[in-house]
């Protein structure tokens, strides 16, 4: 028998899906946000987005009390899927003691942030404790389960780097012109960046 308490929040959960978010619901909703339906969120008050993001049909935030964070100029093609938790497991409990909270005291939760000016493919998903780096590709299909470096194309499953969006000069020229200058990448930053595996 569903508890009323589960029921409630399966019904708010359809209601984003159906009907669209309510703005005021989110931890933060900046300016010129696009979000179109079907869209579904279990927790918007922990979802925080920057100005000119745009979300495509059939985006999925799975989150209980981390963040989602996106932020400015950063654009998710149809059907992301961002999950804040992974499970848990230990000797002698079973997942379908989830009904109990005995397995889900195991469950891992961590924030998922996106930076400014990244793309992500359709069909892309985003695992807990990842964060895209700013001005990222993340190809079409990816399973995203540890951070990007900036400035990268990512592709596959699980998620890895296919080549550097621009060179450092290109990055530097591109920055430039994007952000004021505390707020750049310097020269060294970016070879330091680069040159770690």
């Amino acid at each position: 028998m569903i508890s009323i308490l589960k029921l409630k929040h399966m019904l708010g959960y359809l209601k984003h899906y159906y009907y669209g978010p309510n703005p005021s619901q989110f931890g933060q909703y900046g300016l010129n946000v696009e979000i179109n339906k079907p869209f579904a969120c279990s927790n918007p008050q922990n979802v925080y987005l920057g100005n000119d993001v745009r979300l495509r049909p059939g985006c999925t935030i799975i989150n209980n009390k981390k963040k989602f964070v996106i932020k400015d100029h950063s654009v998710a093609a149809n059907n992301l899927m961002v999950i804040t938790a992974n499970h848990g497991w230990k000797e002698g409990i079973g997942k379908w003691q989830s009904e109990l909270n005995l397995s889900k005291e195991l469950d891992v939760e961590k924030d998922i942030i996106i930076e400014n000016d990244v793309w992500i493919g359709a069909n892309v998903t985003l695992l807990s404790g990842v964060t895209i780096g700013r001005g990222c590709i993340i190809a079409a299909g990816c399973v995203v389960t540890k951070s990007t470096k900036p400035y990268t194309i990512y592709g596959g499953v699980p998620g890895r780097p296919l080549k550097a969006k621009y060179t450092i000069d290109e990055i530097l020229k591109h920055e430039e012109l994007l952000y004021k200058e505390e707020d750049r990448y310097t020269r060294e930053e970016l070879e330091k960046i680069f040159a770690e595996d």
